[in-house]
C-alpha cells in the first residue's frame, strides 16, 4: 500500500513538474525596452560607422555607405545628385493623421584630421530612426553632405522635404551637448601680410609643435580649448619680450576656419649661444600647457626638436609684423550680455604661409547681427593698422523659434518621460543647418539640437517617444 502511495504521489510530481514547465515554455519573453533597444541597436551602428572609417575617407563612399546599409535593412532610400541620402519610413494606419518627422543629419569625411567621427553620433541616431521607428507616423531621415561646415547638402535639398506643420529635429555634432531653438549666424574672413626672407643668421633650428588636439566645431565651450596657432603665436611674442633673439622660418596650423585647428607648428632658428636660453623657455611653455590643458587633450602633444637648417627666414621687419599681427587676431570669446551668458565667439581656424605671403582665415560666430558686425568692423580695424588685407569670405544666417512654443512643450514632454529629466533649452552660438532648414518651410516646427557620443541613446528615445506621442488613434483589441 504504501509503494503504491509512493507512486502516486511521484507521478503527481511529476505531472506537476510538466504543468510548471509548460507554463513558463508558454510565457512571453519580457518586452526589450526602448533604452535597452536603444542602447543596441544605435550603439550597434555606431559601432559599424567606425569600424568603416578607414574606407569613409570621402563624402562619395559615405553616401554609397548609407545606400548599401538602407538596401541591406530593406528601409526605404532615394538620393539626389548633390549626395542627400533619404531614407523614409511610411506611416502607419493608427498615426495615418499625425503630421511627418523630419530628422537631418549632416555628415563630412574629408574637412579635418578627424574625418566623420564627430557626425557618427547624429549619424546612428538617424540609421536607428529609420529601422526602428515604424508603427508611427511619417518619418524620413535624411544625410546631408557638408564640405568644411558650408551646408551645402542641405542648401539643395527639395523644399517638398519640409511639408507644412512637419516635426523637424535638426541633429549637428557638438562637444556641448543641447537641445535649442536658436542658431548662431556666421561669417568667415581671410587676412593676408607680405612677407620678405633673408638668409638665416642663426645655425641653430627647431621645430616647435602642438599636434593631437581634438578639434570640433566651435562653440559655447571656446574658453576652455587651447587654440595651438594662438598658442605658437604668444610663444613667438613671449620669446621676443623676453629678449631670446629668434628668426623664424615658417609656421602652419589647421585645415578649416569654422573648425578648432588640431594642431600646429613653427620652425625657428636661433644663434646656438641661445640654446639653453630658448629650451628652457620651450620648456616652461610645455609644462605650463599641458598643466592647464593635459587632462581634458589627452592625446595633445606639446613637442621640440632640433632639425635641419632651412634656407630662408622672415626679415626682422616681417617677423616683427607678422607677430604683432598674429597676436592681436581676435580668437575666443568675444562678447556676453550682462548675465554673462555667451553671445559670440571667433575661431582662428588656419594659419599658413607659401611664397611671399602668409595667411590665415577665421569665423566668428553670434546670436545677434549687431555682434557679428561689430567683429566685422574690429577685424577689418586690426588689419588696416596692420597693413593686413581683409577680406570678408562668405555669411550664414542665424536663426531662432519660440522655445515655449507647443511644439517646444512637446520635446520637453518627450524628454522628461524618457529620461525622468527637465528638459532646458539653451542658446546655440555655434552655426548649424537649421537656417537652411527654415528657409526651406518657415511652416515647419523646428528644433536644433547639438550631440556626440555620450548621449546618443537618450537623445535617440525622446525622438522615438515625441513621436509616438503625436496625435494617433488607439489600435482595436480583440
Amino acid at each position: 500500500m504504501k509503494k503504491k502511495t509512493a507512486l502516486i504521489l511521484a507521478a503527481l510530481l511529476a505531472l506537476s513538474s510538466f504543468a510548471l514547465s509548460g507554463c513558463k515554455s508558454s510565457e512571453a519573453a519580457p518586452e526589450e525596452t526602448l533604452t535597452s533597444k536603444i542602447e543596441d541597436k544605435a550603439m550597434a551602428y555606431r559601432t559599424d560607422l567606425m569600424d568603416s572609417m578607414a574606407t569613409l575617407t570621402d563624402n562619395s563612399k559615405v553616401r554609397d555607405y548609407l545606400l548599401s546599409w538602407a538596401k541591406s535593412k530593406s528601409v526605404e532610400v532615394t538620393s539626389d545628385a548633390n549626395g542627400n541620402v533619404f531614407m523614409t519610413v511610411p506611416a502607419s494606419e493608427s498615426y495615418k493623421d499625425a503630421p511627418p518627422t523630419v530628422v537631418v543629419c549632416q555628415y563630412d569625411a574629408s574637412s579635418a584630421a578627424s574625418g566623420i567621427s564627430d557626425y557618427i553620433p547624429a549619424m546612428s541616431t538617424g540609421l536607428y530612426l529609420a529601422k526602428n521607428a515604424s508603427g508611427y507616423g511619417e518619418l524620413t531621415v535624411m544625410f546631408c553632405p557638408e564640405n568644411q561646415r558650408d551646408f551645402s547638402g542641405i542648401s539643395k535639398v527639395n523644399s517638398k522635404y519640409f511639408p507644412d506643420d512637419a516635426k523637424v529635429f535638426c541633429l549637428n555634432p557638438g562637444s556641448r551637448q543641447m537641445w535649442s531653438f536658436n542658431s548662431g549666424g556666421m561669417s568667415s574672413y581671410t587676412f593676408t601680410g607680405d612677407v620678405a626672407y633673408t638668409a638665416p643668421a642663426g645655425d641653430v633650428a627647431y621645430t616647435v609643435s602642438i599636434q593631437g588636439l581634438s578639434g570640433g566645431i566651435p562653440d559655447s565651450g571656446i574658453s576652455g580649448y587651447p587654440n595651438p596657432i594662438k598658442e605658437l603665436g604668444n610663444l613667438l611674442a613671449s620669446l621676443k619680450t623676453n629678449a631670446v633673439i629668434f628668426e623664424l622660418a615658417g609656421i602652419s596650423g589647421g585645415s578649416c576656419a569654422s573648425l578648432y585647428p588640431e594642431g600646429a607648428t613653427a620652425t625657428i632658428v636661433v644663434d646656438s649661444g641661445y640654446v639653453d636660453k630658448l629650451e628652457t623657455r620651450l620648456n616652461s611653455a610645455i609644462e605650463k600647457f599641458t598643466e592647464k590643458y593635459g587632462e581634458d587633450h589627452p592625446d595633445m602633444t606639446y613637442t621640440f626638436q632640433q632639425v635641419e637648417m632651412p634656407g630662408k627666414v622672415f626679415t626682422k621687419d616681417s617677423l616683427n609684423d607678422f607677430i604683432s599681427t598674429l597676436y592681436t587676431l581676435i580668437d575666443g570669446v568675444y562678447l556676453r550680455d550682462e548675465n554673462d551668458d555667451l553671445i559670440s565667439i571667433t575661431n582662428l581656424g588656419v594659419l599658413s604661409c607659401s611664397g611671399s605671403t602668409w595667411s590665415a582665415s577665421a569665423v566668428a560666430n553670434s546670436l545677434t547681427e549687431e555682434s557679428l558686425a561689430d567683429i566685422d568692423m574690429t577685424y577689418e580695424a586690426i588689419c588696416s593698422l596692420a597693413d593686413i588685407k581683409y577680406e570678408k569670405t562668405g555669411e550664414h544666417a542665424g536663426w531662432s523659434a519660440d522655445s515655449e512654443s507647443d511644439f517646444a512643450a512637446s520635446v520637453a514632454k518627450a524628454f522628461k518621460d524618457y529620461s525622468d529629466a527637465d528638459m532646458t533649452y539653451r542658446d546655440c552660438v555655434a552655426a548649424t543647418a537649421a537656417p537652411r532648414i527654415y528657409e526651406k518651410n518657415p511652416n515647419c516646427s523646428l528644433v536644433n539640437v547639438m550631440m556626440n557620443e555620450s548621449k546618443i541613446e537618450r537623445y535617440t528615445g525622446t525622438i522615438v517617444t515625441f513621436m509616438e506621442d503625436l496625435p494617433h488613434s488607439e489600435e482595436e483589441t480583440e
